[in-house]
């Protein structure tokens, strides 16, 4: 099992996000282009963050989501041959 966000439901706060357990098979494949962005948007967040534990966390977040991109690349590069 998986722990997964999702959005609110109708009629709540659309802001508001829980988590789900779900098998890894239902999970949405994300491409590597994705993760880049999301690595992006947390840079984004650190260099606004005015406290060094937030922005400090933001750049670990962005890290993390740059190596996930670059073994999703290596993965891709794996089922092609």
């Amino acid at each position: 099992m998986i722990k997964t966000p999702c959005l609110g439901v109708q009629g709540q706060n659309p802001d508001h996000i829980f988590w789900v357990n779900r098998l890894a098979s239902e999970m949405p494949m994300t491409n590597a282009h994705e993760l880049v962005e999301r690595a992006r948007m947390f840079e984004e967040r650190a260099e606004r963050a005015t406290d060094p534990i937030s922005r400090q966390h933001y750049r670990e977040m962005a890290a993390h989501y740059r190596a996930l991109s670059m073994e999703h690349r290596e993965t891709e590069r794996e089922l092609e041959h």
